[in-house]
Parts: C-alpha cells; structure tokens; sequence
C-alpha cells in the first residue's frame, strides 16, 4: 500500500493534516464564545480573513486542477464559515460585525467576479488569482512581525505562544515543499517566508525567556 504513495502523495497528505489542525483550533475559540455566551474579548478578524485566504486559494486550486489546494480549502472555509456563525449569533455588536463581513465581501467578490466573467481565458485567472491568494497569505504570515518587534523591545517572550510558532513553522514548510515538488511559485513564495518567519519566532523564544523578570535578571 505505502509502496505505491510518491513524495507528493505524502507531502500532500502531510500538509493537509497539519493545515486541518490548525484550521480545527478555532473551534476552541468558538467553544469559549458558546460558553460566556457573548464575544467579549474575540475578533472576528481571523476568522474573517482565514475564509477569504482559503476562498482564494480553493478557487486557485480548481483553476489549476490541484486536489490538495482544493480539499484543504474546501475543509477550511467551511470550518470558518461555522466559526464565523456562531461569532454571529452571540455578538451583541451586530451592526459592526455587518460592516466587518461587507468589507471582507468587498475584498472577495470583486476577485471570484473578474475570474469567473471577465479573465480571458483559465491560466491569465489561475495567474491573476495565484497572485492574490500569495499576498493574503504572506500578509498572513507578516501578522506576527508586531508581536516579533514587542519581543525584541522588552526582550521576553511572554507574548509569543510557543504551540502557534512551531506549527506556522511546520504548516508552511510543508506547503513550501509540496510547493517545490508540483512546481507552483504560488505555492512556495509565501511558504517559504512563512517558514522563515516561524524559524525566527522559534529562535526568538529559544534565546529570550518566557517572563519580563528572568529578561531583566538575564541583562543584568
């Protein structure tokens, strides 16, 4: 059985278990909002944003025919779309969280609609299409810099959680591989910095400790 599984086959199977994992920890969010029975101290943010990226990338993925990209996606929008209903149903802040989603609405559809009716032809919207799930991504990814820059000011690493970095460091080297191995560009550019960043946070929280007070008692 295993004989006939090729490196893709099993950077593919990897990828999409890890990037399941990390999409499912949501839920955990979605579990504290169900239980104090409002959003009190969530954003909505990420789940907003983790739709449209998987969007993007679902869409890329029919495009170019990858049934990874498209299972992956297809698991992980309709993971945040739940996340994001029952954000919906315990926000007290209803008329904000609609100018949220006709904002993230505003980012997406323009896109699926110049794809699906105006590109002229599937390889100019797989490449248009490439190009802007890339830049969500590596935006994605460069969400962390701030939280980099805080560790690097206070020297401590109270901020960073340790579980998050090694699985961002892990998922994205994975894609970037998988990346490598089908020959996408798409796939591997915001991979790579992706892991690179992960590499970074790991290093950071390898060298600097984990309270304010061992930090000062370090530089001392």
């Amino acid at each position: 059985m295993f004989e006939d599984l090729s490196l893709v086959s099993v950077m593919s199977l990897l990828a999409t278990v890890c990037t399941v994992g990390q999409f499912l920890t949501g839920s955990v969010i979605a579990s504290k909002i169900t239980q104090q029975g409002s959003t009190a101290g969530v954003t909505v943010y990420p789940f907003l944003t983790t739709l449209i990226n998987c969007t993007f990338w679902l869409k890329y993925g029919v495009l170019v025919q990858d049934k990874t990209l498209v299972v992956v996606n297809s698991i992980g929008a309709l993971l945040q779309t739940s996340y994001l209903v029952v954000y919906y149903v315990y926000t007290k802040q209803k008329n904000t969280l609609h100018n949220q989603l006709l904002a993230g609405g505003a980012v997406l559809f323009p896109v699926l609609i110049y794809v699906k009716f105006f590109s002229p032809d599937d390889s100019v919207a797989a490449f248009h299409l490439g190009l802007m799930a890339s830049g969500c991504a590596v935006l994605m990814y460069g969400s962390p810099l701030a939280t980099m820059a805080e560790v690097l000011k206070t020297r401590c690493t109270e901020t960073m959680t340790p579980a998050l970095s090694v699985a961002n460091f892990v998922v994205s080297s994975e894609w970037y591989i998988y990346g490598r191995l089908v020959n996408d560009l798409f796939i591997q550019v915001p991979n790579l910095l992706g892991a690179l960043l992960g590499l970074i946070q790991l290093a950071l929280l390898v060298c600097y400790p984990r309270t304010p007070k061992a930090a000062n008692a370090n530089h001392a």
